[in-house]
């Protein structure tokens, strides 16, 4: 019993520190075009949401979340600035909560299905994870914030919901490819994590 805590704290601990590389990594990559940015990160939380649970992906998403925040608060995400200025606590319930949201989300729909496929329960997480990770901040900026305007280059602002069909076509469509290719390798790790 204790060997498998200390397993599940190890394999937890390794995926945080994997989250926040990959999303440090992303942000220092130059944006897309519209501001958008390919993010890896939704990977390892679909992995650690498949291994522990709906409460690992939630721990997963919120370190993402927290990240998301902190690069809106030091100008590192220019719509995530715009969202900031406008307001800084809405900002960080968006950024928190859509991240936490999609890490759970992504572990119940594995414990639902993984006794049926295994595969298909891998393939399904890996969806649902950016599928609400980008609906919530989608669906938040349209509800709170499609009136506040972005820099999207120096002297030049446009309106967030003018960007939102650039995101959801540069960001969350590649998102969503990119952990559909990824689901069948995610699984054969979850297997040889569990077989140790």
């Amino acid at each position: 019993m204790k060997n498998t805590k200390i397993k599940k704290m190890v394999t937890l601990s390794l995926l945080i520190a994997i989250v926040i590389v990959l999303q440090m990594t992303a942000g220092m990559l130059p944006s897309l075009p519209g501001g958008a940015k390919l993010s890896f990160v939704l990977i390892p939380i679909v992995i650690g949401a498949a291994l522990y649970g709906p409460g690992a992906g939630a721990l997963l998403g919120l370190v993402f979340g927290l990240l998301a925040f902190y690069y809106s608060v030091t100008g590192a995400d220019s719509i995530g600035v715009a969202i900031f200025n406008e307001s800084p606590i809405g900002c960080f319930l968006i950024c928190v909560g859509k991240s936490t949201a999609a890490g759970f989300l992504a572990g119940l729909v594995y414990r639902i299905l993984k006794n049926r496929n295994g595969y298909m329960a891998m393939l399904c997480s890996s969806v649902v994870c950016p599928v609400i990770n980008t609906g919530i901040f989608m669906g938040a900026v349209l509800l709170f914030f499609k009136n506040t305007s972005f820099q999207a280059e120096p002297g030049v602002y446009a309106p967030i919901v003018s960007v939102l069909s650039i995101i959801l076509l540069l960001n969350a469509i590649p998102e969503l490819v990119i952990n559909i290719i990824f689901s069948p390798a995610g699984q054969r790790i979850i297997k040889a994590v569990k077989k140790n």
